[in-house]
């Protein structure tokens, strides 16, 4: 789904997922059906260039991304034509149900719903939505239709269009990032045979967590909540009396496991893995609560950076009495020798750069 999109649409742009931390590029390309990774790229972002989703130094991301695109590995970065996604805290998404009218009318009975769920106005949002067409959910109730609505304050696209725009990119797509990371982790294979069943998707970020809700084939919404991982590296800092670079080394070392560190990351974190288990079952229960139709969770997908703590799945597969198990974000892609081009302990964090990159392959999607 995207949130903006431009007409002059041409294929195998690359995907360029800007975070408040880091930037990440993959740049794809196929061969017959199958899709492979052509070229990557991640950079390290200097604190406060981008902040709560804001572009507060504009001239130093431009740099950083002129950077990025000069070092990617893997095939050269030619084209200017980018996918790339808009900061999560900043963005809405949700699919809303609205009664069917003719089409001239439809845009204002969607407009009208929006108005219900997000607090700003329609002049002040730039907005897209998506009809579902689901049987599944045709048969929960068929006198309403069900939109997928993603919205973003005019500010924000404004803001991030300027950026690559003067960077000398062209902007095709701003997607919403729950969108594209479940893109790169659903094939319609799996759709098909977990119809029944609701997933949440766990993107552990660097800045923020997001929680997706994904079920019958489709986002319902999605929340940001404040636990990161770099406020988890500055918590083993502090209680270890450790710098940052050393406290991320332990973090990746001993991770939640029991025998390493004899246990000292596992104590320090237990807090923030109970705030996180927190708010993973009271997104469930809201969901299980207020959407009428909707299935039982039935499983947990974690992605992103902080996926890599070790033990992680197998703590909140415990707190949460549900399997939780790590994304396969080469789920849509193909391997050359059976072998992935990005790092197993950096591919978690690439979820959405895929994603974008899938969006930029497919010129007729949303």
């Amino acid at each position: 789904m995207s949130l903006l999109s431009f007409f002059d649409f041409k294929p195998a742009p690359f995907g360029l997922d800007i975070g408040e931390l880091s930037l990440k590029l993959v740049k794809l390309k196929t061969r017959g059906k199958k899709i492979f990774i052509d070229s990557t790229g991640e950079l390290a972002l200097p604190p406060g260039i981008i902040v709560d989703g804001e572009i507060k130094k504009p001239e130093e991301l431009i740099k950083q991304i002129h950077k990025l695109i000069k070092t990617a590995k893997g095939g050269k970065i030619s084209t200017k034509e980018v996918v790339s996604v808009l900061p999560e805290p900043k963005t809405f998404i949700k699919l809303i149900q609205v009664l069917p009218v003719k089409d001239t009318d439809l845009v204002k009975a969607i407009e009208k719903e929006i108005e219900r769920h997000i607090p700003m106005e329609i002049s002040e949002m730039y907005f897209d939505w998506q009809i579902i067409d689901n049987p599944l959910l045709a048969q929960q109730d068929a006198d309403k239709i069900y939109v997928l609505v993603g919205a973003c304050p005019k500010t924000i696209v404004d803001q991030y269009s300027s950026v690559l725009e003067q960077a000398g990119l062209t902007p095709l797509v701003f997607e919403i990032e729950a969108a594209t990371i479940t893109r790169c982790l659903m094939t319609e294979g799996q759709k098909n045979a977990d119809s029944n069943s609701a997933k949440i998707i766990i993107d552990f970020g660097a800045a923020r967590t997001g929680i997706i809700v994904y079920d019958q084939n489709s986002i319902q919404f999605s929340i940001s909540i404040p636990i990161s991982g770099a406020e988890i590296t500055e918590a083993i800092a502090q209680d270890l009396s450790l710098s940052l670079k050393q406290a991320e080394e332990v973090k990746i070392v001993c991770g939640l496991d029991k025998k390493k560190c004899q246990g000292s990351l596992r104590k320090i974190l237990h807090d923030r893995v109970d705030e996180l288990v927190k708010n993973i079952k009271n997104t469930s229960n809201f969901y299980k609560n207020h959407f009428p139709y909707a299935n039982k969770v039935g499983k947990v997908l974690i992605v992103g950076g902080g996926a890599n703590l070790i033990n992680i799945d197998e703590v909140l597969s415990q707190k949460l009495d549900l399997p939780v198990e790590s994304g396969n974000l080469f789920a849509n892609l193909s391997a050359p020798d059976g072998k992935t081009p990005i790092a197993k302990e950096k591919a978690l964090s690439f979820a959405t750069a895929i994603g974008l990159a899938l969006r930029g392959l497919n010129e007729k999607e949303l």
